[in-house]
């Protein structure tokens, strides 16, 4: 049992992408953690180009099947052309905290390589609603669902109380549910274990939940959300380069801030039944201008759907 506790599920903590500044549980009672990441600097500017190409490489498997991507194999300008013509993007910056969110759960908790919600929403004309991802994960031979939150703010506190609210709304018994139907398509669920060497079994259990031969209070124990918040920070646009004086300062704000969500997500345990049986993954980015990496990622996108 105490193994587990200490379990944050990141298993890629050494991801080359970003700076690891904090990996930790912040409540052991309500699996709680907090992963605080950053992303590089070079020649004394924040690293607009490594941040970029994260998003450009996530947003390929956000937009396409793994049929379309494996046809354009080896064509990397046609298979980013072909994302970005299918992807309606979201000019409020939604899309990218989704994307951003799916290449976390993709390179840090290895979650499965199955179509994420954002391709179902953009290409089945899907009203929003419910949470902005859904993933599975494998761990010690039982599969997990990881319902997830996105928010690209101005304001971490604006973030803050807005997640809250969208965790409240969200975590009803039919929405988490239909969540779990978009992807639990039985086929494709075979598929996976065929490709990923996963046994069988270990998604049995799941697709009994889904289809509603096992209480709904079971699923909970399998349940994580993973609360992706990228914002404005005004230490991160104050430096040149990532030094110990400034990963203390951001461990220390993001665990004040990280135990603050933590504090209101309890507080909804008179109104979700069981909610301490979830595990929430609280995913804190720092970035010097959220405004501007906004726009030139748009830019971006508009470049290739004028070029095609």
């Amino acid at each position: 049992m105490e193994k587990e506790m200490i379990n944050t599920y990141v298993k890629n903590p050494d991801n080359d992408n970003f700076v690891m500044i904090l990996d930790e549980t912040l409540c052991h009672q309500y699996h709680h953690f907090l992963l605080s990441i950053s992303n590089q600097f070079e020649s004394k500017k924040w690293k607009m180009k490594n941040f970029r190409n994260f998003i450009i490489t996530n947003l390929k498997e956000c937009a396409l099947t793994e049929q379309e991507r494996q046809s354009l194999a080896g064509k990397e300008g046609e298979i980013l052309d072909k994302a970005i013509s299918k992807l309606k993007i979201d000019y409020k910056s939604g899309e990218i905290g989704e994307i951003f969110l799916h290449g976390i759960m993709r390179e840090y908790y290895n979650a499965l390589p199955i179509v994420p919600k954002i391709f179902h929403k953009q290409n089945r004309n899907m009203e929003v609603f419910g949470f902005d991802s859904v993933h599975l994960t494998i761990e010690n031979q039982e599969c997990h669902l990881w319902l997830g939150e996105s928010k690209l703010y101005d304001n971490l506190n604006g973030a803050i109380t807005n997640v809250i609210k969208s965790i409240k709304d969200n975590l009803s018994d039919e929405i988490i549910l239909n969540e779990a139907r978009i992807i639990a398509n039985p086929h494709e669920l075979d598929n996976l274990a065929e490709h990923h060497n996963i046994q069988t079994s270990t998604l049995t259990s799941f697709k009994q939940i889904i289809n509603g031969n096992i209480k709904l209070d079971r699923l909970k124990g399998i349940l994580h959300v993973p609360i992706s918040i990228i914002y404005d920070c005004d230490h991160t646009k104050s430096i040149e380069e990532i030094t110990d004086d400034y990963k203390t300062m951001i461990k220390n704000f993001h665990k004040k801030k990280g135990n603050k969500i933590s504090e209101e997500i309890k507080k909804l345990s008179n109104e979700i039944a069981y909610i301490d049986r979830i595990k929430f993954h609280i995913i804190l980015f720092p970035v010097p201008d959220k405004k501007e990496i906004v726009s030139k990622i748009n830019q971006i996108f508009e470049s290739y759907k004028n070029a095609s």
